[in-house]
C-alpha cells in the first residue's frame, strides 16, 4: 500500500517481525481473539517490511474474521 511507504513510521526489523508471527502463531493455538488484537494493535506503530507485507495483511484478514486455522496455516 502507498500509505505504508510514505508513513514516517520505524519499519518493523526482522527480530520484530519474527517474534510477532510467532506470538500471533502461540495466541491462534490459544484461540486467543484478545491477545490477537493486542498483537496486531501494537504493530499499528510499525510499517510492515515490504517482503512481509502480503503475509501480514493475510493473516490481519484472519485475525478479523476468527480464523484460527487459516492463521496458523499462513503462519506454518
Amino acid at each position: 500500500m502507498i500509505a505504508d511507504l510514505l508513513s514516517d513510521k520505524p519499519e518493523a526489523d526482522a527480530d520484530l517481525m519474527a517474534d510477532v508471527f510467532e506470538e500471533i502463531k502461540s495466541a491462534a493455538e490459544d484461540k486467543d481473539s484478545e491477545r490477537l488484537q493486542d498483537v496486531v494493535a501494537e504493530l499499528s506503530d510499525y510499517r510492515i517490511p515490504q517482503d512481509k507485507r502480503e503475509l501480514w495483511h493475510s493473516v490481519v484478514a484472519a485475525i478479523e474474521v476468527g480464523d484460527y486455522a487459516a492463521i496458523l496455516d499462513l503462519l506454518a
